[in-house]
Parts: C-alpha cells; structure tokens; sequence
C-alpha cells in the first residue's frame, strides 16, 4: 500500500536537493577563481562559520542572547595551548580535554545562566568574556600576555599530520559537516517546534508541559561544545592564541556573523561567517575605509536582506514553491461544528501524591499576594468531571491570577489545589500539564512562524519529557493525530497555513486544538469568547459541551453573560479576590457582578 506524502515532505526533499547542491559549489569555491577567495580564506571562514553556528543555535533557536561567545572559543584555545605548552601534552589529546573541560565549565555556568531574563543573560555573557580577557593578558607568565602562545601550523594524529592548508580544508570539511549534523539534531522536528515555543513565548512552553530550563541548558552546553571544537582547530591553524580571542571585539564578530547570515537558519552562520571573512579579505587594502565599508555591509543586510542572507534565500525558496503550487495553504471557509478530541485520565505522576478529594478540581481557601494588594484572598471552589464552571466577575476582580494559581503560573501564597484527589499546588505549570491541567490564555499563544498542524504537533509533543530525542516515528505519530483532531473539527483546510495568516477567531481554535491534543483532565480557559463571532460562539459552546461530556472539568472565565449563561452548569462571582456568591446561572445575578467595583484587588493577566 502506497502512503500519501503531505506536501511540506515534497518541500522537504526540494531544499534537500537544493542544499546538496550548494554544498558541492561551497566545497569546491576556493577553485572558482572568485577574488580574494581561496583554501585558505576557506579555511578561516569555515571555522568561524562553526563558531557563529553555536551562537545562532543559541540565540535563533534558544532565544539566548550571548554576546560573550568568545569566552568559549578562546578559553578552549587557550585550554589546549596551555596543556600543551606548560604541561607537554600533545595537542590533539590536549584538545579534546579543552572541549570537555569547556563543557564542564558550561554546564555549571549554565545552571544559573539560563534561569536569568534574557537581557541579563545577554550582561552576564558579556561579563565574562569581558573578565576572560582581562585575565588573560594579566598573567604574562602563564599565558603570554598580549603576545599569547604561539604554536607551529600543524596538528599531529599519530598517524599522520595536518600542516598543509589543503589538508586542514579537508579537516575543517569534516568539522564542519559534523557540526551541521549534530545542530540538524538539535533544531529539526520535535525539538524544533519545542525550542521555537519556549523561544517565542516561555510560558505557554511551560503551561503546555516543556521543561524550559532543562531544554535550554542542554543546548547552551551543546552550543559551548561547538564553540570548544571551533577553538582548538582555530589555534593550530593561526598558529596563535591572544587574550582578544576570548573578549568582546571576537564575540560581537561572531554574532555579527550569526545575524547576516540569518538567524535561525541551519547553515546561516557558516553563511555570515563566510560573506564576511571574504569581505574582510576583500576590502583589506582600502586602508581607512575598511571599517567604514564593513559597517555599510552590516546595515545593507539589517535593512534590506532581514532576516540575514540565508533567511532571505529560505524565504525566497518558499516563494517560488509556493508558486509553482506548493503547500501554501488555502483560504479559510467558515469553522465547522465537529466533537473534540476525547479526554484523558491524568497521567501517573514520577513519585507518590497525596490523595486528599475525589475526581475533578477542588480549590481549598487558595491566596495570592502582590505587594500590598491581596489577588485572591481565600477563594475554595470545586469543578466536577464532566462539569463546566463559569467565573465572573469585574476587571481587577482576581479570576485570571486564580486560573494562574490553578495551572501553577503563580505560586500559591496559602491553600490547596487538588485534581482528581492529587495535591498539586506545589508543582510546575510543567509537572500540572503532565497530570492532566491544560490551559488557553486570552490572547492565544502560538508560534507565527509554524503552521497549524505544527502548532498542534507541540501540544503532544510537549508531555514527552524529551526535547531532544524522539522516539521511532514519533514525528509522524505526532503529525497523524493533529491531522486527525483537524479533521474531526473540519478544520483540515488550514493544517498547512501559516498561524500568522490565520484571524483572531481562528488562532483561539487553533490553541484550544492545541491544549486538547493532550487529552486533559482539566481545561481552563481564560476569556474564549473574546473576539468570536456568533456563529464561532456556537461553535466553541458545542465544542465546550462535547468535551465536557466526555469527562473533562472545564473552568472558564468570560465578560460575555449570554455566552456563559448558556454553556455553563455553575457560575462563581469574584468581587476584590474573593467568592461573592455562587449557583446555577439562572439564579445569580451576572449582569450586576460584571459592574461589581474592583478597586483593590489585581487581576494577573498571563
């Protein structure tokens, strides 16, 4: 039986043809007779090329901005050159231990790094590869000073020996296809739609069960690897080591380097790398202009070729596949009415709970300070299996930080969260999206860049507790069950659309799809109705019922009092963080609770 491929696999193999041939014109370029072009330049581009791939790994896939890279490369340099010339190892052990060493020193770096915000990890980076160099040059008599370590062009294997530029060309070849394998792992399939959630919005990654933290690290210590290796090759190459190979001017190169030749992009640093080394070489006899010729060169590309050389290419590739009547994505018909995905039961946790209520969601005397404001000031209430339990109340009233509270966005402050008997109101939004808790956010949280099948694909992807393995066809199965929860919505036509195409309507059907593929035991959702029209109302009412019926604990919060009057079977009324009054929706009062004052209470918008 033949299986049908979806159209972005036809894509897939057209870049792979593409690739393969630009690789064979890359390879054999120093021949080609370009100007200022040759093995050796080749060599030196190449090399920098690994180096800025590890900054791009880090910041266009991980959204870690580094701006002290060079504390890795030349630290590694410096590792092997020191072993080599103060302790006689022979460079090539010399240089193995540096990469590990580096590793080492990344992975204890990187437990604090990655939990800072992002411009202080960008500070924090840039510190140390400041200080690095500062240390460096203040220890003549270890590391030469501002002379460095010199060393012969040449890199013994035992059985035989680097030393001639074609022969270190082959050698960079090898690193360099190496390199591009290991990021092709890192960034392609799972762990790419993974690492593009947590770079574009960390708290639905966490919501939807990504362990961020852990996904980061992994690759700032696979991104420092890589900078390790382009470190100890760099050194024999030049034949020198200085204290400015692990400073500012070389990390500010190399990011310099990730941001032309497209960040994000797989082989953009080697892209970057290799336009700017032969720009460099190019322009080296303009004398004073040289700088002022390279600066015009960074500002051609920012303005005019975003984002950078080879996402320009990428795009345009995209294009002509497009029109010559690719996978490009139809235009929307109306939402159809269709049952969602059936529930699950929660998960088994990793360790032992405490089982304290029955099945469904049981919130006990939960608060929540802000300063000097009280969000939630001892709120109990109780969602059933198979319940769907309206909240309303004013703005300011506490609603949202209490749906925070319950999917573990914000600690607790006193109380307890129970979920089909399990205390957990002192877990992750991580650990609670493993046991079942699943959440929408009034503005939906989806990556713009990914389609609507992959925007799916991230909510079964998200419980695997691997980023960066997969098992045996875990893609496909992935792939074949967000199809499928398309197809039982009648939302097929837009499986291969781009999010950022999609209108507002659309977007909050694509993240309740989302939170849905998990199957949870407790949907939250915060303001559902904001922005839909009646018949998508309709829609999302039938969805919420059928969903409900087959056994998931929906809590929702809306303005809309037509809307929650008619879908929910319980309604709490919040007024200054607290329950005012609860019932069936027919005996309380919605209309004046909306205008109820809320002047002292702080509504937490995630």
């Amino acid at each position: 039986m033949t299986t049908a491929r979806h159209p972005d696999q036809h894509l897939w193999d057209l870049r792979r043809l593409a690739g393969l041939g630009v690789l064979a014109v890359v390879v054999l370029s120093p021949w080609f007779g370009i100007p200022s072009w040759s093995d050796s330049v080749a060599v030196t581009a190449l090399l920098f090329g690994i180096a800025a791939t590890a900054v791009n790994l880090m910041l266009g896939y991980g959204g870690l901005l580094n701006l002290g890279a060079a504390f890795f490369m030349g630290g590694a340099a410096y590792g092997e050159a020191l072993a080599n010339y103060q302790l006689h190892w022979p460079l090539v052990p010399a240089a193995l231990l540096s990469i590990v060493f580096t590793m080492a020193v990344a992975a204890l770096l990187g437990l604090v790094l990655v939990r800072l915000p992002r411009f202080y990890f960008a500070v924090a980076t840039l510190g140390l590869s400041v200080a690095l160099d500062g240390v460096l040059a203040a220890l003549p008599n270890v590391t030469g000073g501002s002379s460095g370590i010199t060393h012969a062009r040449s890199l013994s294997f035992g059985i035989f020996t680097v030393s001639s530029v074609p022969a270190f060309y082959v050698l960079t070849l090898v690193l360099v296809a190496a390199v591009v394998l290991v990021a092709r792992r890192l960034t392609r399939g799972k762990a790419g739609r993974l690492l593009a959630l947590a770079r574009e919005d960390e708290l639905a990654a966490n919501v939807l069960g990504v362990d961020v933290l852990r996904a980061r690290l992994l690759l700032f210590v696979a991104a420092a690897g890589v900078l390790a290796v382009a470190g100890v090759v760099l050194y024999p190459w030049q034949g020198v080591v200085v204290p400015s190979d692990a400073g500012l001017v070389q990390s500010v190169l190399l990011l310099g380097s990730a941001v032309v030749g497209g960040m994000g992009v797989l082989v953009g640093g080697f892209v970057g790398a290799g336009v700017l080394t032969w720009l460099q070489t190019l322009v080296s006899s303009f004398g004073n202009y040289e700088s002022l010729i390279y600066g015009l060169a960074y500002l051609a590309v920012v303005f005019y070729l975003n984002p950078g050389i080879g996402g320009t290419l990428a795009k345009g590739w995209e294009w002509l596949w497009s029109r010559a009547g690719g996978s490009a994505g139809p235009a929307a018909p109306p939402v159809a009415v269709a049952a969602p995905a059936e529930p699950r039961r929660s998960a088994a946790p990793a360790e032992p709970l405490v089982r304290v209520g029955s099945e469904g969601l049981q919130v006990h005397d939960v608060r929540r300070r802000f300063g000097g404001v009280m969000a939630v000031a001892g709120v109990s209430l109780s969602v059933p299996r198979g319940g769907v339990v309206g909240l309303i109340g004013a703005n300011g009233a506490g609603k949202s930080t209490l749906l925070n509270l319950v999917s573990g966005v914000e600690p607790l402050d006193g109380g307890r969260v129970v979920l089909d008997g399990a205390d957990i109101g002192g877990y992750s939004p991580a650990r609670r999206a493993a046991l079942g808790v699943a959440r929408t956010f009034q503005t939906p949280r989806l990556v713009d860049e990914m389609t609507v099948v992959e925007n799916i694909m991230v909510g079964i992807e998200a419980l695997s507790g691997r980023t960066y393995r997969a098992a045996a066809g875990e893609d496909e199965r992935a792939r074949a069950m967000a199809l499928a929860a398309l197809e039982r919505v009648g939302l097929q036509h837009m499986s291969g659309r781009k999010v950022a195409s999609l209108g507002s309507g659309e977007r909050k059907f694509v993240e309740l799809l989302r939170s849905l593929a998990s199957r949870p035991s407790l949907l939250l959702m915060d303001e559902p109705g904001v922005g839909l029209s009646s018949d998508e109302l309709m829609t999302l009412r039938t969805w919420v019922r059928d969903l409900a019926g087959a056994g998931t604990a929906v809590m929702l919060v809306d303005h809309n009092m037509d809307f929650i009057g008619s879908l929910v079977d319980h309604v709490y009324v919040m007024e200054l963080g607290q329950v005012v009054t609860e019932g069936h929706p027919d005996e309380v009062d919605m209309v004046s609770s909306r205008r109820a004052p809320a002047t002292t209470a702080a509504e937490g918008e995630a």
